[in-house]
């Protein structure tokens, strides 16, 4: 695999976000290094020969910082703290470990797939309470959170 990301132009209404990432832009700002933790399931933790998505955004954002808005100086780490199988319940109880421990500029949180497809398993309503639950824990320690839905 290669680390050349193609130049990709998205549309704002794609990647413009209601509210500022006023976490990340301070940490963008300093002297590094980013820390962003991506939290989730399978589609976070990767399967088989796919690559999973943390890796490609941490080569994409350690280039578009050196490329594009020339600051090689800043490093970005996203650390993969993906676990396939896994719901909001679990996760719930890796959040001291896996996400504050590392006092991430941002947490990226793909939650609530397992919960579509495994409804033998979890009850809807019980995960979007435990989604709840994980929103307020890392707003209480100020965490900004980019939630990524079922797919």
């Amino acid at each position: 695999m290669s680390d050349n990301l193609p130049t990709i132009e998205f549309p704002a209404a794609i990647v413009d976000l209601k509210y500022p990432l006023v976490r990340l832009r301070q940490a963008l700002d300093g002297k590094g290094p980013v820390r962003i933790v991506a939290m989730g399931s399978s589609s976070t933790a990767g399967r088989g020969d796919v690559v999973p998505y943390p890796y490609r955004l941490e080569m994409y954002l350690r280039q578009h910082l050196k490329d594009v808005v020339q600051r090689p100086d800043i490093r970005i780490d996203v650390l993969n703290r993906g676990k396939g199988g896994e719901e909001a319940t679990e996760e719930l109880g890796r959040f001291e470990a896996d996400i504050f421990h590392d006092d991430p500029a941002l947490v990226i949180w793909q939650v609530g797939t397992n919960a579509v497809f495994h409804n033998d398993k979890y009850d809807v309503d019980v995960v979007a309470g435990d989604i709840r639950k994980g929103l307020a824990q890392l707003r209480a320690r100020g965490f900004e959170v980019l939630v990524i839905d079922p797919q």
